[in-house]
């Protein structure tokens, strides 16, 4: 996350935003924790902090079946 987002930055992709790189910000205050944990279950990680949902073994079961349900859509979408 904070190397990302100064790669976004150098790049420009951020440009006349506000960003931030401090894993307790950003995704859960935006658009709340459940997409939080669900983005912190799709790229793996696992620190435990801020949600402990960085696993299908850890996260809780709804974020597990939307985003599992989330990525069939994608699949299926492209074949």
């Amino acid at each position: 996350m904070c190397t990302g987002s100064l790669l976004l930055g150098a790049a420009g992709v951020l440009k006349g935003l506000e960003a931030t790189s401090h894993w307790a910000s950003l995704a859960a205050r935006i658009a709340g924790d459940d997409v939080a944990q669900a983005i912190q279950l799709g790229i793996e990680y696992d620190p435990q902090l801020p949600f402990k949902a960085g696993s299908p073994e850890t996260a809780p079961p709804h974020i597990v079946a939307r985003l599992r349900e989330r990525l069939r859509e994608r699949l299926a979408a492209g074949s």
